[in-house]
């Protein structure tokens, strides 16, 4: 999704019912300072698989471990490459996923509040899409009842930089600004920590709806498929060896629905 100054970090924050942007690459240079933010490498860059893979510590994803094929498995990991100067605005993402970001190039400042004072920015609920909206951050502090607000929220501000790995819960709210260019690579997933969330959320939005729709459809062929499993809990999901020191290889892995498309030719990606 090529954006303008206004651009999308950590993906899921685009409106949609995928853990990715719903514009799956499709929008307009907006500014000097372009954003191709949130593009799906499996539907773009597939062959990038064979370089990228995914830290061991999220390959836990329910999105990969249902009984039907989702398609949200196949909207992240999603690439990311930011011109210096660009911005997400104030948001937290689609479906209550976690994320993480592993940034390759460059520095991204984030600004992240603590869940629980998620009231404390000014939001508008989002009914269709059954998300909080907020206005960005420099919106808020430019007005003086807001900025009073915001200044009793539990905030973190914080570089991240090439060679880090960020994780960020669901329902974080956060905006990300590159200092410089920036390649990154991040995913949004679900497990034991948001499972039910996400399925409250996406029932939420059916009733928004057309019945008949693809939208629906494939919403609730997504519901199904994550309700008819009873997940494992968080300690049996653990392994005895997860406590032991690792060698950098087996830190990372691929899911089975990627290594599949690592020789695969890419959809062609519209500006």
């Amino acid at each position: 999704e090529v954006k303008g100054a206004n651009g999308g970090d950590s993906g899921g924050g685009s409106d949609g019912d995928g853990l990715g942007g719903s514009a799956r690459g499709r929008g307009a240079y907006l500014a000097d300072a372009p954003y191709l933010a949130d593009a799906p490498i499996a539907y773009h860059f597939p062959w990038l698989f064979q370089l990228v893979r995914v830290p061991r510590y999220f390959l836990h994803d329910f999105c990969h471990r249902s009984r039907s094929k989702l398609s949200i498995a196949t909207d992240t990991p999603a690439l990311f490459v930011g011109g210096a100067g660009t911005t997400s605005p104030l948001h937290v993402d689609q479906m209550c996923s976690n994320f993480w970001m592993a940034l390759f190039d460059g520095a991204k400042l984030w600004t992240c509040f603590h869940p629980d004072d998620a009231h404390l920015l000014s939001p508008s609920f989002d009914e269709p899409e059954q998300i909080d909206r907020f206005p960005p951050l420099e919106r808020l502090e430019a007005l003086p009842q807001a900025a009073a607000r915001l200044g009793s929220a539990r905030r973190v501000d914080f570089v991240l930089t090439a060679g880090e790995v960020l994780y960020i819960p669901w329902g974080t709210p956060h905006e990300v600004r590159n200092l410089t260019n920036t390649v990154a690579v991040s995913a949004n997933y679900l497990d034991q920590t948001n499972i039910a969330h996400t399925l409250q959320q996406a029932r939420g939005k059916l009733a928004w709806r057309e019945a008949g729709s693809k939208r629906h459809s494939n919403l609730s062929a997504l519901v199904a498929a994550l309700d008819e499993i009873e997940w494992p809990l968080v300690e049996d999901d653990m392994q005895a060896d997860d406590d032991q020191l690792r060698s950098p290889a087996d830190l990372v892995g691929r899911f089975p629905a990627h290594e599949r498309l690592m020789y695969s030719k890419p959809v062609s990606l519209l500006a």
